[in-house]
């Protein structure tokens, strides 16, 4: 489910996804610092993507949890896997 900014932020460096305004989803991004001021009415937080850096500012506008993985079928060992 996804959670606005003005709502609330996630937990720092917790892997989750987040929605920029110009660029759609963004898998695997981690809020790694806040400001104290606000920007366009929104928490301004620092995000860090496998393509980079950036503020978030406006261009962030909401987040979630990262989904868990499905799980293994019954009986399957996913341990023994090679």
């Amino acid at each position: 489910m996804w959670i606005s900014v003005k709502d609330r932020l996630p937990e720092l460096n917790k892997l989750v996804d987040v929605w920029h305004s110009e660029l759609g989803r963004l898998t695997n991004c981690l809020l790694y610092a806040t400001k104290s001021s606000i920007y366009a009415g929104v928490a301004y937080g620092l995000w860090n993507h496998r393509f980079g850096s950036f503020a978030g500012g406006a261009s962030v506008t909401h987040w979630m949890e990262i989904p868990a993985g499905p799980a293994p079928p019954s009986g399957e060992d996913v341990t023994s896997r090679s």
